[in-house]
């Protein structure tokens, strides 16, 4: 632990991808739970049986499996990895696409435009997360310390889930689902100034 403090104060790199981290734990668990119940009061689904909505979840979720393994599989076949900058890029246009499909799933109403949106999310949310784990790789290069530090990245993401959730659960309790993902789209904007001076921090040094 006393390695990843040392790190985060001379890397500011890593502060800023703590700080990401936090706000995608802040945001990602008020969608969480409510993409489902949102999706079922705007778009009319609440007349399909359980069953019926369960296969549709079933058939939403392999959906999402398939697309994520195309995009892994041309991320894995592409120099995108090879190169920090072109890692800052994917994942500014990662988030962007996360918080565009949020505003849309938030005020969309045909079954066919939400799905469509949350798939995008979910696809967004898996080709990003092995991105992050390239860009660790490259800027730790002690495997222990790394270790170290995804599990501390872990806990600042859950940190963030615990903190977001029940506030943007409240927002929906006392307001509507759609404000509260309006709200959860809203806290993960910060990510893109933080990439952003990221990117402009390497062209600098490039």
């Amino acid at each position: 632990m006393s390695q990843i403090l040392y790190y985060s104060r001379v890397n500011y790199l890593m502060r800023i991808l703590f700080l990401i981290a936090l706000f995608f734990g802040l945001y990602s668990e008020g969608f969480d739970r409510l993409w489902i119940p949102h999706l079922i009061e705007q778009s009319g689904l609440s007349n399909l049986s359980e069953s019926q909505l369960v296969l549709l979840m079933g058939g939403v979720q392999f959906i999402v499996v398939l697309f994520t393994l195309a995009a892994l599989h041309l991320i894995d076949n592409s120099s995108i990895h090879q190169q920090l900058k072109h890692i800052y890029v994917a994942l500014f246009i990662g988030s962007i696409l996360i918080i565009g499909a949020l505003i849309g799933f938030a005020f969309t109403t045909a079954a066919v435009g939400l799905l469509i949106f949350y798939i995008i999310i979910q696809i967004s949310r898996s080709f990003m997360y092995p991105l992050e784990s390239v860009w660790l790789n490259k800027i730790i290069p002690d495997s222990s310390t790394r270790a170290t530090f995804f599990s501390v990245k872990g806990q600042v993401d859950a940190i963030g889930q615990i903190g977001g959730g029940p506030v943007i659960g409240v927002v929906a309790s006392n307001f509507t689902i759609k404000i509260a993902v309006m709200v959860s789209a809203i806290i993960l904007m910060p990510v893109l100034f933080l990439y952003r001076n990221i990117m402009k921090k390497t062209s600098m040094r490039g």
